[in-house]
């Protein structure tokens, strides 16, 4: 896989977005100035920036150490933005929560999922111009493994199934993007987008990377120069 050319990412603090690792990782290449992705914030309808949309140099790029590109097991990457957020008091840009509950598994969850990608997976003109929201049901491990054998399952992984309430899913393009709990007031990033089916298969399940196996990790990098 080489960088994906969109992707989309969680806010999660005044200098940090979450992503998926394999939407920036290049084989045998050390990161530096020749390599330099903008994040994009604000933006709804990428046709029609508005005032709160901006454009945000990366300062520093953080793969998972242990993620493995031929799996995407360790799916997940952190960018540091060389500017603050511009988090305003509409909450245009505005931060998710990181999940507080180490242990919440999220079985049988109705959980929110977003992006921009397609919307019909065999069309590649179908990529959505504007940001589509979904619901799901996620399943449980054990399930999502009898059921889809010939996906790559682990503990540190989550998986959803197309919801009844809900026509769309998540596609190509959607790749980095949250998996989303409503957790009583604001909703908690619980998932970062890894896995779709090719042709992107309502019955086929989609692959989240646990936010809950790497919260350590993510908060170690946060505090990181």
């Amino acid at each position: 896989m080489s960088p994906n050319i969109f992707c989309g990412g969680s806010i999660i603090g005044p200098y940090h977005i979450l992503t998926a690792a394999h939407c920036i990782y290049i084989p045998n290449y050390v990161y530096g100035s020749s390599f330099r992705p903008l994040a994009v914030v604000g933006l709804h309808d990428y046709r029609k920036p508005s005032a709160a949309t901006k454009y945000l140099n990366i300062a520093k790029i953080t793969l998972h150490p242990a993620y493995v590109n031929e799996t995407l097991r360790n799916d997940i990457a952190i960018l540091k933005t060389e500017q603050p957020m511009p988090f305003d008091v509409k909450n245009t840009v505005s931060p998710i929560c990181l999940p507080e509950d180490a242990n919440n598994k999220y079985d049988n969850t109705e959980v929110s999922i977003c992006g921009w990608g397609k919307t019909i997976g065999s069309d590649d003109n179908s990529y959505s111009p504007v940001l589509l929201h979904a619901v799901a049901t996620t399943m449980t491990n054990v399930i999502c493994k009898k059921m889809f054998p010939w996906f790559f399952v682990t503990d540190d992984s989550i998986c959803t199934q197309a919801s009844k309430k809900s026509q769309g899913s998540t596609c190509s393009g959607d790749s980095g993007g949250p998996l989303m709990y409503q957790h009583g007031s604001h909703m908690d990033l619980i998932g970062i987008t890894s896995l779709v089916p090719e042709g992107c298969s309502r019955e086929s399940p989609r692959i989240f990377t646990r936010v809950t196996s790497f919260l350590d990790w993510i908060k170690h990098q946060m505090e990181q120069p």
